[in-house]
């Protein structure tokens, strides 16, 4: 839609409504005599054209992440970004705290907050934010789950590590590069299985504050 115009034409403010390719087109074909109000028009109209292409707005996500500080462990995540072009540039405003390369994905380097961006390759003012935190790990606890399980079957016990933020304990995005030491009470009852796919996303939505 139209927001603002000049009565004479020569400057439209309008508003994006939907993504795709639309032509400009812009006629001169009179002026306006201020004295007389009198409309002088051209024999032969002068004419322009700009083609645009309208895209969708880019959203990086998750809008936060909180990754636990481990020196000598090169903690990673992926951050990802949807809309614009579909192409994009990756920066991070502190590179001291946490590397990123061009799809996304941070390395911790040191405790602090990092802001990664993802802008858009055909235009750098069409771009999303997202933050990331890093912080040492302040609490650690088993989350409620199944703890029965048949002689050959495996067992699930969910471990959560969480960080402080703004004296708040909030569960890390991903704690699999944690170096963590396992130990049974009865080492004839269970066998450690290695299993590093599990992560927050896996959480029922209950248990996470």
């Amino acid at each position: 839609g139209e927001l603002f115009y000049y009565e004479n034409g020569s400057y439209h403010l309008i508003n994006a409504t939907r993504v795709g390719d639309v032509t400009l087109t812009a006629l001169l074909k009179c002026i306006k005599i201020l004295d007389t109000g009198e409309l002088f028009y051209y024999e032969r109209p002068v004419s322009a054209e700009q083609a645009m292409e309208i895209l969708s707005p880019i959203v990086v996500k998750p809008k936060r992440v909180l990754l636990p500080w481990q020196p000598k462990t090169e903690t990673t995540f992926n951050f990802n970004a949807s809309g614009g072009s579909g192409a994009y540039d990756w920066l991070i405003d502190f590179p001291l705290i946490s590397q990123i390369n061009q799809v996304g994905m941070v390395t911790a380097l040191q405790r602090g907050v990092a802001r990664p961006k993802a802008s858009d390759q055909k235009n750098s003012m069409i771009f999303d934010t997202s933050e990331l935190i890093i912080v040492d790990p302040a609490h650690m606890e088993f989350l409620p789950t199944r703890v029965e399980a048949l002689v050959g079957t495996t067992l699930d016990l969910p471990l959560a590590v969480k960080g402080y933020i703004d004296d708040k304990l909030i569960l890390f995005n991903d704690c699999r590069r944690l170096n963590f030491s396992l130990e049974h009470s009865d080492g004839k009852l269970f066998e450690s299985i290695p299993y590093t796919n599990y992560s927050i996303e896996k959480v029922p939505p209950t248990l996470i504050p």
